[in-house]
């Protein structure tokens, strides 16, 4: 850890991968010189001066490197920690290296209390994305399938479910099943391959989806962080989803994309 001054005027922390076992001998010589020329009054010359400087220079060096290859060192670190301590270990490092805290603030409007404000985003996302019941066009749809009764969808292949996984975004929010991207993408072995692609062919066959596959969580994100954080009005909900439903998804994204179009006129902002 190496100490860093915030504007407030505490004193943080911050913990640079490396710092242990390339900085932490010249730290410790470094400091020792100083001693040494603070106890003979500090002179601004002679030997002792100058192994103080160097010393000095050797440790500020070590710590450079380290900021500067941080994200090399703290991946070499997780892969090894995966290598001789086991998966428990590695999923360690990846959620503590991951970590990210956000202020929140004490209230939204003149609601307080995180039962409250959690209550309240209930409601207003309620209200937002509540489901309604048509069922106009049921006659259509019905009649357009009972045409094609004897299409048949083919099988999922473990294939397609292994491209579906590799292509999965990694670093994301988990969802309401608690399982992350990684736990598929460096978790997984043939046999959950296999066992998710039985999975989506009984769902196609069926014409089923589990509710849990459904279920999503809905989260408020700060629109715009300059202005003001406690007006409900300057959030968004974004949905997370199951991480199973995602890898389904591209599984059908995939069978249908060249038959997907879009139009110049459609964009995002």
């Amino acid at each position: 850890f190496i100490k860093k001054n915030s504007n407030n005027g505490d004193n943080k922390y911050k913990h640079i991968p490396g710092c242990n076992e390339q900085c932490k001998t010249k730290y410790e010589e470094s400091r020792e010189q100083f001693k040494l020329w603070r106890s003979v009054g500090s002179p601004k010359q002679g030997p002792i001066y100058l192994e103080c400087l160097r010393t000095k220079a050797q440790f500020k060096l070590a710590l450079r490197k380290c900021k500067k290859e941080e994200a090399t060192i703290r991946n070499d670190k997780m892969a090894e920690s995966l290598i001789n301590c086991g998966s428990n270990n590695f999923w360690d490092q990846v959620h503590k290296h991951c970590k990210i805290s956000t202020p929140l603030p004490n209230n939204i409007g003149a609601t307080v209390g995180r039962e409250n404000i959690c209550n309240m985003w209930k409601s207003k996302f309620s209200e937002l994305y509540n489901s309604v019941n048509d069922d106009s066009q049921s006659d259509y749809v019905y009649g357009k399938f009972n045409k094609n009764v004897g299409w048949s969808i083919p099988k999922v292949s473990i294939n397609e479910v292994v491209d579906a996984i590799n292509g999965l975004a990694d670093g994301k929010a988990l969802g309401p099943d608690g399982l992350s991207a990684e736990h598929f993408t460096y978790g997984a072995c043939t046999k959950l391959y296999e066992l998710l692609s039985l999975f989506f062919n009984a769902m196609f066959i069926h014409g089923y989806l589990p509710n849990s596959m459904l279920l999503s969580t809905i989260v408020p994100l700060v629109k715009d962080k300059s202005k003001d954080i406690t007006d409900k009005e300057n959030y968004r909900g974004i949905s997370l989803s199951n991480i199973i439903g995602k890898i389904l998804e591209r599984v059908v994204l995939k069978r249908c994309q060249n038959s997907l179009g879009t139009t110049w006129n459609q964009f995002g902002f």
